[in-house]
């Protein structure tokens, strides 16, 4: 695929135009991918396999990126239908890279593909309360095990005493 692209930023949004691969190869869809410019992991911020030749990203906080074009091979395992090949056996497709994307804007906590930082945030509060009530859990759990524990040597010591008594 072509390294041929173009790159808007709106706020917190960015919108990704890319050329369509080589018309022989039958390219149905893409995957587009941003990713922190700095981060060891590779694991993208947002991603989307598309149709199209223009992908946004709404919604993404402050920081610097890079965005990642590759063609989405529907057949990669099949050697007879895959897109891409080398000596006849099928390889992972060509990635083309973008530049480093500084986003400023308003700052937000977590970055989201498709969607608003509504829906982000939401989805930020469901996950906490479900920690906070596993935390409460938990600590209740080990206050019956602490009590148990407690009981179980209270009564031992008790014995002890009682058997050097007699």
């Amino acid at each position: 695929m072509d390294n041929s692209y173009s790159l808007s930023k709106k706020g917190n949004n960015i919108i990704v135009n890319f050329e369509e691969g080589p018309s022989k190869c039958d390219i149905k869809r893409y995957r587009v991918s941003i990713l922190y410019a700095k981060s060891p992991h590779l694991k993208p911020v947002a991603s989307e396999i598309t149709p199209n030749l223009t992908q946004e990203f709404l919604g993404i906080c402050d920081g610097n990126y890079y965005i990642t074009v590759e063609i989405f091979d529907e057949f990669r395992k099949d050697h007879k239908k895959c897109i891409c090949k080398k000596y006849g056996y099928c390889v992972s497709c060509f990635r083309s890279r973008v530049n480093n994307v500084t986003v400023t804007g308003t700052p937000c906590t977590t970055p989201s593909p498709k969607h608003n930082n509504k829906t982000s945030t939401k989805h930020k509060e469901n996950s906490s309360k479900l920690t906070i009530s596993l935390a409460i859990i938990g600590a209740m759990i080990i206050l019956v095990l602490l009590a148990l524990s407690f009981y179980y040597f209270k009564s031992c010591v008790t014995d002890l005493l009682k058997s050097s008594n007699v």
